[in-house]
């Protein structure tokens, strides 16, 4: 996607990232928000800002941007985000200020969802926030590499 050693090809990081996201690789989700908010020819808000959504689901702590892209996008992004939550029904859905709410209620819940669990290691004692979201995503792959 950047370049480095090799020549820049977008749609070619865009095939490798989404099979790797597809595995379930949250730093490549981060990584196609990357590609889908700041790339010229790919920029597309709606699907930057559901990989981000899946990056911050899979353990990418990336909580405050994730609030701070929709509130700039607001607009465009108000019925994905009905897509993803599904809000009840009371939910005046074309209310951006209301919708602006619920996802900051949202990102809340998941920065206190994300603080128990951290807590709940500390409490057992268990080794806990010492690793970047670039070393877990090695982690995984090294996993996946040593049981095939």
């Amino acid at each position: 996607m950047e370049g480095y050693g090799v020549s820049r090809n977008l749609d070619k990081a865009e095939e490798l990232l989404l099979r790797a996201a597809k595995m379930g690789n949250g730093q490549s989700n981060f990584q196609l928000f990357i590609l889908y908010s700041k790339n010229e020819g790919k920029i597309d808000v709606v699907k930057a800002y559901q990989q981000l959504f899946k990056a911050v689901n899979r353990g990418v702590t990336y909580f405050d941007e994730l609030h701070a892209y929709f509130k700039d996008n607001l607009a465009a992004l108000g019925e994905a985000f009905c897509t993803i939550r599904a809000p009840p029904a009371t939910v005046n859905r074309t209310d951006l200020t209301q919708l602006q709410n619920l996802h900051e209620a949202m990102i809340n819940d998941m920065k206190t969802g994300f603080m128990a669990a951290l807590g709940k290691d500390r409490m057992y004692k268990r080794e806990c926030g010492a690793v970047t979201d670039q070393q877990i995503w090695m982690l995984g792959v090294l996993a996946k590499y040593f049981v095939k």
